[in-house]
């Protein structure tokens, strides 16, 4: 990892079912937060393109994945060539179509280098309630090697198994990006997302960002309150509304070397003893 990163968490609307007008939002934005320079990353949140999918109605499945687009593809391609422009690495979610089989499509997240080029992609793994109708789920857990450090992809549900961002973590990622669609619920508290990024981060002593949506989609009501956690299990940074919002935040290893001398959790792991988990 550098020594320093500076990483900007976009907060963003996303106009549902519009992919012209969301690639044009992310580049826009992408141009934007680079504007005063030396931008190292910017992370956006899950299904950037598209927005989230509802219901279980064909109609709406025929439609939906008639947006899905391969990757690399058209959308990777103009991220890429904004990202060359700006010097920066960008993570954004798409909705990513089988390259053989039609109509399969998957939730995914894409890592775009300063270079314009297709750093990687992680699938999202667990799928949860009315995705199921559209998703298949991804098989492969990712880390990625960059002149920045090595990052981690992960999109929503896939936050909340532990042991996701611990493999991550253990195959050396040093900044894990989650990218997120978490709708407000009266009855949970609109910090869950502070909450989790610093648990995260604690557990693994690296930084965890959580890069979730705002807006309206059909009836649901999108939370944002984005954070950025960091080895500790404090925040660096964070959002406390539901409105768009460019999050800066300076990421500095020596915070990770730090905190990992003071509680070596990777060398203090029996690992030995956790098989079990595998039987139960």
């Amino acid at each position: 990892m550098n020594r320093t990163q500076k990483v900007v968490v976009v907060q963003m609307e996303i106009d549902w079912l519009n992919p012209q007008i969301n690639l044009s939002r992310l580049t826009d934005t992408i141009k934007k937060a680079s504007v005063s320079g030396g931008v190292d990353l910017i992370v956006f949140p899950e299904l950037a393109l598209t927005g989230n999918v509802i219901g279980s109605d064909q109609n709406f499945r025929e439609r939906y994945y008639k947006m899905a687009e391969t990757i690399p593809g058209p959308s990777t391609e103009a991220v890429g060539s904004v990202a060359r422009q700006s010097n920066a690495y960008v993570a954004f979610g798409i909705c990513e179509k089988h390259l053989d089989i039609p109509a399969m499509i998957y939730n995914s997240a894409v890592l775009i280098g300063p270079k314009g080029e297709l750093v990687g992609v992680q699938r999202k793994i667990h799928i949860p309630g009315e995705e199921r109708h559209f998703f298949a789920p991804g098989n492969c857990i990712n880390v990625f090697k960059t002149h920045l450090g090595t990052l981690g992809l992960l999109i929503c549900y896939d936050a909340f198994f532990p042991e996701i961002p611990r493999i991550q973590s253990l195959m050396g990622a040093e900044v894990i990006c989650g990218l997120f669609n978490v709708p407000k619920k009266k009855e949970r508290s609109p910090a869950r997302l502070h909450y989790l990024a610093a648990t995260r981060a604690n557990e693994n002593m690296n930084f965890f960002i959580c890069c979730n949506r705002v807006g309206q989609q059909g009836e649901k009501s999108y939370l944002a309150n984005s954070a950025v956690g960091a080895p500790p299990g404090e925040l660096l940074a964070y959002s406390t509304n539901d409105k768009e919002e460019l999050i800066s935040v300076i990421l500095e290893r020596d915070l990770v070397i730090r905190e990992r001398a003071a509680r070596p959790v990777f060398r203090d792991r029996r690992a030995e003893l956790y098989t079990k988990i595998c039987d139960l």
